[in-house]
């Protein structure tokens, strides 16, 4: 297997877990809506094996579709299983080569009636930027949006710091028994 990508996504996690911001955004738009796509750029080529996408089934259901493209890599989300997504994403995102993330998601504020489609970017400091993709909202819903975002990567952040260091150096994993790739 050629794909870097893959290599990093099952890299074992035993050497420790950075927990930085960025990070914690990740999994915090993970699980407060539908995320449809993840696009992660490099800030020189990384990887671009092959032309032909790489899929990633997770007990036999098809969880990610891969594809490489030197200094991009693009990641479509086909099920939407946050705790396995945020598994394979965690070593891909703290490269220290990742330029930016973006995240194109669904999701509903509290106060909000219907969903709507954003896109998300992460810089490498953790910095956050977004978009509305196809409807637009008002400058106060997006700026209520930012808060709520950032207040609960926060508050993610805060606990993984006080919780106890072997916590932080063993997280949960998942069995690796349970994934298929097919390239």
């Amino acid at each position: 297997m050629d794909c870097k990508i893959l290599h990093k996504m099952f890299e074992s996690n035993e050497k420790g877990f950075n927990p930085n911001l960025r990070v914690h955004t990740l999994d915090t738009l993970l699980s407060l809506g539908q995320v449809r796509r993840i696009t992660i750029e490099f800030l020189d080529e990384y990887c671009g094996h092959s032309t032909k996408p790489s899929q990633i089934y997770w007990r036999d259901i098809p969880i990610l579709r891969v594809k490489c493209l030197g200094t991009e890599c693009d990641i479509r989300i086909q099920n939407n299983r946050e705790k396995i997504i945020f598994f394979l994403m965690k070593n891909v995102i703290q490269l220290p080569s990742v330029r930016f993330i973006s995240i194109l998601l669904e999701l509903r504020l509290p106060s909000w009636d219907t969903l709507y489609e954003f896109a998300f970017v992460l810089n490498s400091e953790g910095k956050m930027f977004i978009t509305p993709t196809s409807h637009n909202i008002s400058a106060v819903d997006l700026k209520k949006l930012t808060k709520y975002v950032t207040a609960q990567a926060s508050k993610k952040f805060e606990k993984i710091i006080d919780e106890d260091l072997l916590d932080i150096l063993l997280p949960e994993t998942i069995p690796l028994r349970d994934f298929k790739i097919r390239i």
